[in-house]
């Protein structure tokens, strides 16, 4: 029996992997898209006792110290960041960040606090004709005041500084706020949306142009979108290992099954 609940965490884990792998490829061609990971770890093992294959008419015992795989699973899902280009555009609505560790700092409907890499930003229309900031999905993008960014009436184009300082007919407006999370595929999550929250233990992360004047080593580029990190190649190789790994566990299963069967035809 415990063959057959081996087997199904195993293919649990494969599934879980070829969902992860299909993921990256979908968004071969995403703005800031970072390449996800899986990783793997054993189950629980269980100590086997001398006795435990040993009933009074065996022959046989079971070796001492030994252990016993339970099986395995996914344990967590990482996004990689690094190796992330760059493209021109020309859009004045179109931002991306110099470095690994920079991410634009957004507001969803709830007040959460989530980060992107995805900097193909908007403008959305108020009632009272002023305009706010926002990403494809909505979320606002947030000042170094920790407000939303605010275009003022009238105003049909922006220009913003390395430092993410915006003006606009000679008028100087907000800052974008550019966060410093340091180790980012360790303290950040997916919460979809190529949108991100930190997990629990995150250190304080940096706001990195919020003193006057200072754009603490960022660079804002505007005109231009950070590109994603998918390999293909890779992703085309890990899709096929992750097929096979799914199948041989599959195979596993119809065999413990069919051993059980047997067994349960065997007459004393």
């Amino acid at each position: 029996m415990q063959s057959l609940w081996t087997g199904l965490s195993a293919l649990n884990a494969a599934s879980s992997q070829l969902s992860q792998v299909s993921g990256n490829i979908a968004n071969i061609n995403t703005v800031g898209y970072g390449t996800a990971d899986s990783t793997f770890e054993d189950l629980l093992t269980t100590h086997l006792g001398g006795e435990a294959t040993a009933p009074t008419v065996a022959g046989r015992y079971t070796q001492p110290g030994l252990w016993e795989g339970t099986g395995v699973m996914n344990t967590q899902l990482m996004t990689h960041f690094g190796g992330m280009g760059l493209e021109k555009t020309g859009n004045s609505l179109d931002f991306a960040l110099s470095a690994e560790n920079e991410f634009f700092v957004l507001k969803d409907s709830n007040g959460q606090t989530l980060y992107t890499k995805a900097g193909n930003f908007q403008l959305k229309e108020n009632s009272n004709g002023t305009a706010n900031l926002v990403t494809t999905g909505g979320q606002q993008v947030e000042s170094t005041n920790g407000q939303p960014i605010t275009i003022p009436k009238g105003v049909k184009s922006i220009e913003v500084s390395s430092n993410g300082q915006i003006s606009y007919g000679g008028q100087t407006g907000q800052r974008i706020a550019v966060a410093i999370v340091n180790t980012p595929s360790q303290f950040l999550r997916s919460v979809g949306n190529n949108n991100f929250a930190s997990v629990q233990g995150l250190p304080s992360q940096t706001i990195a142009n919020s003193a006057a004047g200072s754009s603490s080593g960022i660079h804002v580029l505007q005109g231009y979108l950070t590109t994603n990190n998918v390999d293909l190649t890779n992703e085309m190789t890990d899709l096929v290992k992750a097929q096979d790994y799914y199948e041989s566990n599959a195979k596993a299963i119809n065999i413990a099954n069919k051993l059980m069967q047997i067994d349960n035809q065997i007459r004393p």
